[in-house]
């Protein structure tokens, strides 16, 4: 009888695994935590097994510059199992470039110390990760915030209603503290920056050149469906913009972050910094394209993280309906 849905972590050897072990010790789903030298014995009990393996997530201490061939190696050897890369906060951020070639599309970050640091907020988040990766569930903005927070949902009509949905949003997260403040600023940021980019970046023509002028004042044509959603459990804040274009691709996507990411900063002349402040300010960003019909961009900022700002953040992008 085959075993199904095995997951593995791979890390780069001993001391590495000793950092990661604490977290999946205590997660909801069995691994196979293992060090690179150990990778031959592994395959092979697996194969004895008649194993399969529905997720292989991969340590970037050894993809993609210790080992730049293990992604495509894994796809050969698992073609069912989706990829996973995972970073410890302290260590030097991927290149982004190689990425875009392997057409990763999941990214988790874990701070290893520091006064943000909270073990069961990681190991939820892992959890939440690994469960949808798992049964090729997208990720939302609302998997990101307690059950039973209220989700403010605004269908958007008209570009000049922005600074009145950003108010709202402003007003939702209460308390005077720097914290709380530091959140309110980076949630107007992320809405205006999301909004923006469903009004202007998303609706184009049949060449793929833009319908709208950054800027221009305008009512949402029929169809376009432009919506406005967000929620906070008080401590965390996720948000979430709809566009009814789905022009953005995945391979996009990625090119404007790594031109950005590799040229160290945002950069006027460089398309999609939109994106790019979006994923620099949330603490995870979550997409979802439906080519053609609708792209979600969104994600979530904790208010204990709200004055964090690492060199790199995870993302979770799917494509499909």
């Amino acid at each position: 009888m085959s075993e199904t849905g095995t997951i593995i972590a791979l890390v780069a050897d001993a001391e590495e695994l000793a950092v990661w072990e604490p977290i999946f010790t205590r997660l909801e789903e069995k691994l196979l935590l293992v060090e690179m030298i150990e990778i031959p014995g592994v395959i092979a009990n697996l194969r004895k097994r008649g194993a399969s393996v529905s997720l292989v997530m991969i340590s970037t201490r050894v993809y993609p510059l210790g080992y730049p061939k293990l992604v495509s190696q894994a796809r050969q050897l698992f073609p069912d199992a989706d990829i996973m890369l995972m970073c410890l906060s302290t260590d030097p951020p991927p290149p982004l470039s190689p990425l875009l070639v392997d057409n990763i599309r999941h990214l988790l970050i874990n701070p290893v110390g520091g006064p943000f640091y909270d073990l069961d907020t990681v190991v939820s988040l892992f959890n939440l990760s690994i469960r949808r990766l798992k049964n090729g569930i997208p990720l939302s903005m609302a998997d990101y915030i307690r059950p039973g927070t209220s989700v403010h949902e605004y269908r958007v009509s008209s570009s000049e209603q922005k600074e009145e949905l950003i108010a709202e949003l402003e007003k939702t997260i209460g308390g005077y503290s720097q914290e709380y403040e530091m959140l309110r600023m980076k949630g107007a940021l992320l809405a205006d920056e999301m909004l923006e980019n469903a009004f202007y970046a998303a609706p184009r023509d049949g060449h793929f050149a833009p319908l709208y002028r950054k800027g221009e004042k305008r009512n949402m044509a029929n169809g376009e469906n432009v919506i406005f959603r967000y929620g906070f459990d008080g401590e965390t804040l996720a948000l979430e913009v709809t566009d009814g274009w789905g022009t953005l691709s995945s391979e996009d996507l990625f090119r404007h972050l790594t031109q950005h990411f590799d040229k160290l900063g945002v950069h006027e002349e460089i398309g999609g910094r939109g994106l790019f402040i979006i994923w620099r300010f949330l603490d995870t960003l979550l997409i979802r394209i439906d080519p053609g019909k609708q792209t979600v961009i969104g994600g979530h900022v904790r208010l204990s993280t709200s004055n964090f700002l690492p060199e790199i953040k995870g993302f979770h992008i799917a494509t499909g309906p």
